[in-house]
């Protein structure tokens, strides 16, 4: 069973609730979403799906997912801070770290380069706060989630802030 929401409602509130046939119990015609009964939102919905398809956004993000990803992994070679590298697409987190052996998150750090990016017009969003079995906070990956319609100028563009944002950040470690 996969819940979606969001942005299957081309910017209008819908959630979706799909379930393999195999599974007993549903039928086509139940409702398990709040905002998943409204004839806007199917049509909505419909649009935006048929707009995903024939503009080929899913392949525009598998492949600009991972030239993104390629420019971070060097970015990773110049800058110990920048721990694991996660993907896939455009749904993209850059562990950030205080030692790269140890792995002791640097939180501080993450939160700063969030900020600096935002004031130079870039957003990103962090993870949410994780207590480990120790006791550390970890809040410490740096989410990028750009659009789906991104192009290669706009990836560049990213990476740039997200460098110059970083090493805003390092100043301050």
């Amino acid at each position: 069973i996969t819940c979606l929401t969001k942005a299957i409602g081309g910017g209008l509130p819908m959630g979706v609730t799909l379930a393999r046939d195999d599974l007993k119990g549903f039928n086509s015609a139940e409702e398990h979403s709040t905002f998943g009964a409204s004839p806007l939102m199917f049509v909505s919905s419909l649009v935006f799906m048929n707009y995903v398809e024939k503009a080929n956004l899913l392949e525009n993000a598998r492949t600009l997912g991972k030239y993104l990803t390629d420019k971070l992994k060097q970015l990773q070679k110049k800058y110990d801070v920048i721990g694991d590298i996660r993907g896939p697409g455009f749904f993209i987190g850059v562990e950030l770290v205080k030692d790269p052996e140890t792995k002791e998150p640097a939180n501080a750090l993450c939160d700063d380069t969030i900020e600096e990016a935002k004031n130079q017009g870039v957003i990103f969003g962090q993870s949410a706060p994780i207590t480990s079995d120790s006791g550390k906070l970890y809040r410490n990956v740096l989410k990028i989630k750009p659009p789906l319609i991104l192009n290669k100028e706009d990836c560049d563009h990213i990476i740039e802030v997200f460098e110059s944002s970083l090493e805003e950040g390092i100043d301050y470690m």
